[in-house]
Order: C-alpha cells, then sequence, then structure tokens
C-alpha cells in the first residue's frame, strides 16, 4: 500500500573554494590536502533546532498549501530533514505543498535525520463548504436522515457546525472496518455438503465448526451467493479466530422460530456479508376487516396480507405459549413510512389474550383484554394497517454468550421472533453496517419481536457503526449490567448478592465499584475491590477502605454497582427508525452517541439512565456526549435522568453529559429533559418545534445545568418557554440562547 504523508526533504550545503593566485594546480592541491586536514580535525556541528513554517495552519478539503523548513545553525554538517503526518489520510505531503485530503485535525512534523530535532505545526482541515439560503436550509435539514453538507447563509442557527448533523451517507453505505484478513485458511462449505436444497445443513455446519477448535490462524468458512435453509440453530463453542463469509446474496433461511447463530465462550468470531430469515415469519402484517366488542375484551379481525400462510402449524403452536404483541400503524406521509400509533391500540401480553385464525374467513381474531394496564383500549377504525407478533422473548437471532472480540459486518436480517441479538457477559462487541430492517418488496412491518440489540453484563466497549436498526417491538438498543446488593458488613469486606437472575454480576480485583442508596439513588462512594470470594452466585469482596455499617449511615442493603466491567458504548451514523418503544437506553460509561439519526421513535429515542427500581438494571451513566445526531418526528427525544423505585430523584446522580450540535425537529414531550442529574452541558443545538410545544428543555431534580448558545424556531406562536426550570434544580444558567424567528 502506497502511503501517503511522508517526504524526505534533503537540504545540501556546499563548500566554496576561494580562488587565489599561483599554480592552479598546486593551489587547488594544496586547498584540497588544507581542507581534509581541517574536516578530519574539528568537532562535527549537529542540528541544534528545526523550525517549521506551513502557509496557512486552517484549510479547506482540497486546498494546496506551502510550507519551509529551516535548520539551525546553518552551517550544522547534515542538514537532511523529513517531513511527515501525525495520521495517514488527511494530507498528501508533496515536494513544496501540502494537499488537504479530508476534514479534521493533523500534527505536520519534521525531524532532522539523527532524529533527536523536531517541529511540530498544527493544521486544521475543514470540510469544504456549500452555503445555501435560510429558508433553503430549513427545507433541507429535515428533509432526509443524512447530513446535508451545507450551511445557511445567516447567523443565529445555533450549531458550531451545522453541515456535519445526520449520517454521512458514503459511510453508512461502504465504509469497511472489519475486512477478512489476507493469508487465512479457506473453507468452502460445498466441501462439506453444505448446499441450497442440502439436507441437513446446520448438522454439517455445527461439525466443520467443532471441527475447527483448537486449529491455530485464522480460519474462514466461505458461502457462495446463494440461498441456504436451516432447521436448527447453529451452535459453536470455545472457537478462536473463525469468520463465517458470504458473497452478494448469500442468505441463511431458517425453516422455523428459532435463533439463528448460538456462540458460547468463542473468541474473534467473525460474520459477514450474510442475509437472514425466518420461514414462515413469527410477525405478520394486515388490515382491520371488522371489530367487535364486549365489556371485557376487543375482537379485532385482521385481513392478513398476502405472503403469510396461517394454516402453517408453527402459527398454531402459539396457543401454547400465549405470548405476542399486536400494534396499529399510520403512514407518515414526510417519511413514507408505516409508524406505529400511539394513541391506537399498542398490545402485548398478557393484554393481549388470544390469537386465532380462520381458514374458512381467512381473518385472523385479535382478543384484546380491556383492562390491560399499559394501553387504554379504542375501538379502532376499519382498513386500519396493523402488524402482528406470534412471539416475544422466545429466541434471539444472534446470541453471544461469554464471548470476546465478536465482530459483524455488512450482515442484514429481516425477521426475528425475540431479540435480534443478545450478548451475556462477554467483552468487546463491534458492528458494522448491521442491518435489522423491513425486507425490501414486502408489506413486512415488525422486524424484531422484543429488543434489536441487547447487551447485558457486556464488558469493554461495544462499538455500533453505520447500522440501520428498524421495526421492532421493543428497544432498538438496550446497553445494561445490574446492581447487586450489599447483605453484610464487616469493616472493609461486604457481601454481596444478585438482584437478577439473567447473569451473575462478577468481580476482578482491582474493579471500581459504586454504591448508591435505593432511596432517592443517592451515589455514596467508589471503592476498589482487593479480594474476591464467589460463593454460589454471590461474593464476598475485601475493599480498600472500611464501608459505613451502623445506625443511619449503614450502607447494609444498598445498590452496588460493577463500574470498572460498565460497557463503554459508540454509536456512530447510525440510523434508528420507524418503531414503537426506545431508540436506545443506555446504562453505559464513557460513551458517546455521534452522527445518528432517530427517526419516528415512539417512547423515548435516546434515554441515559440510571435507576433502581424492580429491573435493578445498573450502572449509572457517566461521561456521554451526544452530538451531530439529528432527532425526527419522535416522542420524548432525548432524556437523561435517575430515580428510584419509587420516582424520587437525587440532584447531581448523573453527571458529565455534553449534548451539543444537534437538531430536534417537531418531536412531541421534551426534546431534552434532566432529571436528577448533575453537570450537564447543552450547547450549539437547533430546535425547529411545533406550535404547540412550551418548551424544549425541562430540567427538575438537578444541579450545574449549562444551556448555551442553542437556537429554536417555532412553527407558529404559543406561550413558548426554551426551558422549563423547576424550583427544586439549583446552579441552571442560560446563556445566548435565541429565537431564529420566522422564515
Amino acid at each position: 500500500m502506497k502511503k501517503k504523508g511522508l517526504l524526505l526533504i534533503l537540504l545540501s550545503s556546499m563548500l566554496l573554494s576561494a580562488c587565489g593566485g599561483g599554480d592552479p594546480a598546486t593551489s587547488s592541491s594544496e586547498e584540497s590536502a588544507s581542507s581534509e586536514s581541517s574536516l578530519s580535525s574539528r568537532e562535527p556541528i549537529p542540528v541544534s533546532s528545526v523550525e517549521l513554517t506551513l502557509e496557512k495552519t486552517e484549510v479547506t478539503v482540497g486546498d494546496e498549501i506551502g510550507f519551509s523548513v529551516s535548520v539551525f545553525p546553518e552551517n550544522a554538517d547534515e542538514k537532511e530533514v523529513s517531513l511527515r503526518a501525525s495520521e495517514e489520510g488527511f494530507v498528501e505531503i508533496k515536494q513544496s505543498t501540502i494537499l488537504a485530503l479530508k476534514a479534521g485535525t493533523v500534527d505536520i512534523i519534521a525531524t532532522s535525520a539523527d532524529g533527536l530535532k523536531s517541529s511540530v505545526k498544527t493544521l486544521v482541515i475543514q470540510e469544504r463548504r456549500t452555503f445555501v439560503s435560510d429558508q433553503q436550509f430549513l427545507n433541507d435539514l429535515p428533509s432526509d436522515a443524512f447530513a446535508t453538507g451545507t450551511y445557511p447563509e445567516g447567523d443565529s442557527w445555533g450549531f458550531s457546525d451545522a453541515g456535519t448533523v445526520g449520517i454521512d451517507k458514503q459511510r453508512f453505505e461502504t465504509e469497511t472496518l472489519y475486512p477478512v484478513p489476507e493469508g487465512a485458511t479457506e473453507y468452502a462449505a460445498k466441501d462439506y455438503g453444505i448446499a441450497p436444497g442440502a439436507e441437513n445443513n446446520v448438522g454439517k455446519l455445527i461439525n466443520l465448526l467443532s471441527s475447527l477448535q483448537g486449529v491455530e490462524g485464522t480460519k474462514v468458512v466461505r458461502f457462495e451467493g446463494l440461498t441456504y435453509e436451516f432447521g436448527n440453530s447453529i451452535t459453536a463453542s470455545s472457537l478462536k479466530d473463525v469468520y463465517l463469509v458470504g458473497e452478494e446474496n448469500t442468505k441463511f433461511v431458517f425453516t422455523g422460530w428459532m435463533s439463528f447463530i448460538v456462540l458460547t465462550e468463542c473468541e474473534n468470531f467473525h460474520i459477514n456479508g450474510i442475509t437472514f430469515d425466518i420461514d414462515p415469519s413469527p410477525t405478520i402484517t394486515g388490515v382491520i376487516d371488522h371489530v367487535e366488542e364486549d365489556a371485557s375484551n376487543g375482537y379485532v379481525y385482521v385481513k392478513v396480507d398476502e405472503g403469510y400462510d396461517l394454516t402453517d402449524e408453527t402459527y398454531s403452536r402459539y396457543s401454547l405459549k400465549k405470548t405476542g404483541s399486536y400494534a396499529e400503524y399510520y403512514f407518515d406521509e414526510e417519511y413514507q413510512a408505516y409508524v406505529p400509533d400511539r394513541s391506537g391500540n399498542l398490545y402485548y401480553n398478557p393484554g393481549l389474550k388470544n390469537l386465532e385464525y380462520s381458514s374458512e374467513t381467512k381473518l385472523l381474531k385479535c382478543t384484546l383484554s380491556k383492562s390491560f394496564a399499559y394501553c387504554t383500549y379504542k375501538t379502532p377504525p376499519v382498513g386500519k394497517v396493523v402488524g402482528i407478533a406470534f412471539q416475544v422473548y422466545e429466541n434471539h437471532g444472534f446470541y453471544f454468550k461469554n464471548c470476546v472480540n465478536t465482530h459483524m459486518e455488512d450482515v442484514t436480517t429481516y425477521t426475528v421472533g425475540g431479540m435480534g441479538m443478545r450478548t451475556d457477559n462477554g467483552k468487546n462487541l463491534y458492528l458494522n453496517r448491521v442491518r435489522f430492517i423491513r425486507e425490501p418488496g414486502t408489506k413486512r412491518l415488525l422486524t424484531c419481536t422484543a429488543d434489536i440489540l441487547h447487551t447485558c453484563n457486556l464488558s469493554g466497549e461495544a462499538i455500533f457503526t453505520n447500522c440501520e436498526l428498524e421495526g421492532s417491538h421493543d428497544d432498538a438498543i438496550n446497553v445494561k449490567s445490574f446492581y447487586t446488593k450489599i447483605t453484610a458488613i464487616r469493616n472493609n469486606v461486604v457481601s454481596v448478592a444478585q438482584t437478577q437472575n439473567e447473569v451473575t454480576i462478577g468481580f476482578d480485583v482491582g474493579d471500581e465499584v459504586d454504591v448508591y442508596d435505593p432511596t432517592g439513588l443517592k451515589y455514596k462512594d467508589t471503592f476498589v475491590v482487593q479480594k474476591v470470594e464467589q460463593i454460589g452466585t454471590s461474593f464476598d469482596l475485601t475493599l480498600d477502605k472500611v464501608v459505613p455499617s451502623r445506625g443511619s449511615v449503614s450502607y447494609l442493603g444498598f445498590s452496588l454497582g460493577n463500574a470498572t466491567k460498565a460497557v463503554h458504548l459508540t454509536l456512530d451514523n447510525t440510523w434508528i427508525k420507524n418503531k414503537r418503544n426506545r431508540g436506545i437506553l443506555l446504562q453505559g460509561r464513557d460513551s458517546v452517541i455521534k452522527n445518528c439519526t432517530f427517526q419516528n421513535v415512539n417512547m423515548g429515542a435516546v434515554q441515559i439512565l440510571g435507576v433502581d427500581d424492580v429491573f435493578k438494571e445498573a450502572i449509572v451513566p457517566k461521561n456521554i456526549r451526544v452530538e451531530n445526531t439529528k432527532f425526527l418526528q419522535c416522542w420524548d427525544d432525548l432524556s437523561v435522568f435517575t430515580w428510584d423505585a419509587s420516582g424520587k430523584s437525587t440532584p447531581g446522580t448523573l453527571q458529565h453529559v455534553t449534548i451539543e450540535n444537534n437538531y430536534f425537529y417537531r418531536g412531541v414531550g421534551s426534546s431534552v429533559y434532566l432529571k436528577g442529574v448533575g453537570d450537564v452541558s447543552v450547547k450549539n443545538n437547533f430546535f425547529q418545534e411545533r406550535y404547540a410545544k412550551a418548551y424544549s428543555v425541562r430540567a427538575d431534580f438537578v444541579e450545574d445545568i449549562r444551556l448555551e448558545d442553542n437556537a429554536y424556531y417555532l412553527e407558529g406562536q404559543g406561550g413558548y418557554n426554551f426551558a422549563s426550570i423547576s424550583s427544586n434544580a439549583t446552579g441552571v444558567t442560560q446563556s445566548g440562547n435565541a429565537q431564529k424567528g420566522t422564515l
């Protein structure tokens, strides 16, 4: 690979001879001897310093600037200098100029030949900007999920960098981060009897994977660009450096409601370039034919869309499980998509009491309880579009248990009868161009019957880039762990018990643990684990200092979370859309959400939270950034909050959050909601609000909140104030926030 950004400059010194009288030959010979004698007898003259000068230090992509390098002293023996950039790809260094290739900040470094002296200059490269009228900018900004790359002519738009808000389209469609390495050992699936129409594909693939246990080096199992059927889940354990790789049009179809791939204790496992689906689908769509009611129930009769054969015995098994969901949809003309209708019926078990299909009428009878606690029944209109699931949590499409460094790239899934992906424990998860979407060319509405991406007690980092997550019944992303409960205290030794049975929260020597009072979820202290003793699923932890154990200051019964094991999430350049429940439920630390788009998400597009309720999910987030992101027609765009089981909050529990350079468009509810938090900065955002909006930012039980240099535009007039600050809030400052006005 040719590396750009390195240039060797040779500045040669010339020894000039003085011309004198006498015999030229004799004079030349004598002078030469004298010179050689002088050079051999004097000390070398080293370089004392190098000075790099750039014609400009701020440029735009495509600009080419001059530079110069001076070496001191001028009579130094060695004047050779190397010039390089601190990172590849940002510039091309030529003989006498530097060409800016992409936006960012890069150091240009000039170094003497002996490597002892150098000079560094920082070059800031801006995107090449295109300006449009304010009205055109206002029209373009919400038009789609992607960054417009254009800037308004006028001022007071709030943004610190308007053209970067939203998804980078080129990255989203083409960026490759986890390619198959060269030199790997290839295993062609067809050589092992794995082929379209073959019997027992799953057994043959499992046998192949089992044979790779303990085999050194990178192993690639390669599939042709064809459709493979599987009658059971693909399972594997204790594998290392294995890739499942498809070509264009490689598709895995599972002929039953099951998980696709289940991995246990695998390391560096990759899935690349494969599409996954289920036939028959555990989710269906249709339109309401008619409705009947009695005092207890509503009976909604649905005409099922073509393509779903509900006479298949797989659907009849629903009566044995009684889990599923029912949702009514409206069509969003602006974004040309069906969206779950929050004003309609959104039901799941036990509110959805039964699904019963009649092969005679070809109608599916959906029984909805009028006493369902989480949705008030409304008589739906005939012709309303509905999406129905026959499962909720039964099967996870991809299930990774205690796996390390798991990767997926260019993977598409259409339907899952449960969570799209779940990780239990393990460390590090990397997803790039992973799509859970409605199958193009079909009327499918519901992709995953539960969450799409669900990490439970995953440690290390979760990096999700260029993903498209659509149409799930529950959260698009849920990043979580659990609290443990302090059951005994003996000086600096605490006993902790698990609060949930999903996974066991573990501890290692050196882990930092945080303790919270479950009343008000008030932070108490941080400790370092010095010794660990496990008793079943409980632990005795020896900590670095004494733990209060008596009277009103006792930590007995308090919640303890493993801060070291809390996952660090990066959600980058990702599109989450057209779904019932939250976009992302983030309970990690040192995390960032950037250059994303949340579109038509009901019940909270982004929730960054720490709560101590019946679920006992932990740990309280800290050090979070949300930047360069679009929120398009969501319900409660961005919420950052903490509370206990009764809803009580303590100011300052969740800290260090920056919300910057984001766009909020016509959301319902709060655009930004803050409760039980501290040290939060909301700056350089633009809010385009509906006419009925009363405020954009709501703050309650907070401290040290800074609302700075934001802009807002109201579609019509009303009793609007930019921020609603409760009497329980302290240290809230507002400066530079301005109404853009009516265009």
